[in-house]
């Protein structure tokens, strides 16, 4: 009888799923990848809510929904990938070095981002000056 016990208290505890904390204690930052790698941040780490920055190939009010949806994640893409329980880090140094990783990463992305919209706007203007100072005829 002793056997059955001990058998049927080791099924119980094998069937009890490990509830994985959805905060973990885990510091958050803001994270560059998540403002700037929107999309791309959130399949690799499993962050689904940053998939909503598709909303921004809407039509006319699309655009200003995603500057907003890509600034709301770079301050929230952490805690997403946090609450996802399928997610697993060793502890927070691994978190942390992944995390930094996608920080780099979307800083430069950020950079190159500005950098091609700054020569835009310039080279537009140039342009703009350049029909306003040829003669007409």
């Amino acid at each position: 009888m002793e056997n059955e016990t001990s058998v049927s208290e080791q099924n119980t505890q094998m069937q009890v799923p490990v509830q994985v904390e959805a905060n973990r204690g885990y510091t958050t930052k803001f994270n560059w990848g998540g403002l700037s790698l929107t999309f791309m941040m959130g399949i690799g780490n499993r962050a689904y809510l940053t998939l909503l920055i598709l909303i921004g190939m809407v039509p006319f009010a699309g655009w200003a929904f995603a500057i907003f949806w890509m600034i709301w994640s770079g301050f929230h893409v952490e805690e997403w990938v946090l609450a996802n329980p399928q997610n697993q880090y060793r502890d927070e140094a691994e978190f942390r070095n992944i995390m930094d990783s996608w920080k780099r990463a979307g800083f430069v992305a950020f950079i190159i981002e500005a950098s091609v919209l700054v020569l835009y706007l310039l080279f537009f203007i140039f342009i703009g000056i350049a029909g306003l100072l040829v003669p007409t005829y």
